[in-house]
């Protein structure tokens, strides 16, 4: 009887529908990786502060506690942004006339 498949053909077969199977969780798992990337999460990206800050001053140096600025940090998946009135709490009475610190008493008004 004359062979109507090559020899490897069975092994083709095999490894198409193997490609088959593994293509939707290989392109579920690749979308997932993209999405927690920093790239898609914009974790590396430097924003401009309109006033200096340094964490490491007020935190390291003042000894203030996170959770005083960050209330939310306990109960969200991340710490937020601190209100313009927890920054005058101490700022109403040190450095109040400091020109750097003009774009938060200009928030504190509006």
């Amino acid at each position: 009887m004359v062979q109507v498949f090559h020899p490897g053909a069975d092994t083709v077969a095999r490894v198409v529908l193997a490609s088959i199977g593994a293509a939707p969780v290989l392109a579920v798992g690749l979308a997932y990786a993209f999405w927690r990337s920093p790239y898609a999460t914009a974790q590396d990206v430097t924003r401009e502060q309109p006033v200096p800050f340094s964490h490491e001053h007020h935190v390291g140096g003042l000894g203030i506690d996170c959770r005083y600025c960050h209330t939310s940090v306990e109960k969200a998946a991340f710490a937020g942004i601190t209100p313009t009135e927890t920054c005058m709490n101490c700022h109403s009475q040190e450095w109040t006339n400091a020109p750097m610190l003009a774009p938060v008493r200009r928030s504190l008004a509006d």
